[in-house]
């Protein structure tokens, strides 16, 4: 039996995912805000479980920070679509761009 039929807070067409930052060689601290459709996140780990998704091609935003002892701060930007699939692993990932500058992405993972 569906979760939705059992739970009526779940809504059959809601997702949970997994955001997962593999971490890098730099030792870098992400200080990110995620919003996926109308869902709004702050991962505190370099996996996280986001709840609640709207399932489906979703527009994606990401804010925040990228801390690198090395390499110092960037202002961290990032936005595009995914294809939201519940239980799903999205990878997060950067490249600095510019001086104190970084963009982010989603991808599905693997």
């Amino acid at each position: 039996m569906p979760e939705s039929a059992t739970n009526p807070i779940y809504a059959a067409n809601r997702a949970s995912i997994d955001l997962a930052y593999p971490g890098d060689r730099f030792g870098c601290w992400l200080q990110l805000i995620v919003q996926i459709d109308d869902q709004t996140a702050q991962p505190n780990s370099n996996r996280f479980m986001m709840r609640n998704v709207l399932v489906g091609p979703q527009e994606y935003a990401i804010t925040g920070s990228i801390s690198c002892a090395v390499a110092g701060v960037c202002a961290a930007t990032g936005s595009g679509i995914i294809d939201v699939v519940n239980n799903q692993s999205y990878l997060v990932s950067w490249l600095n761009t510019a001086v104190g500058r970084c963009q982010v992405t989603l991808q599905q993972w693997p």
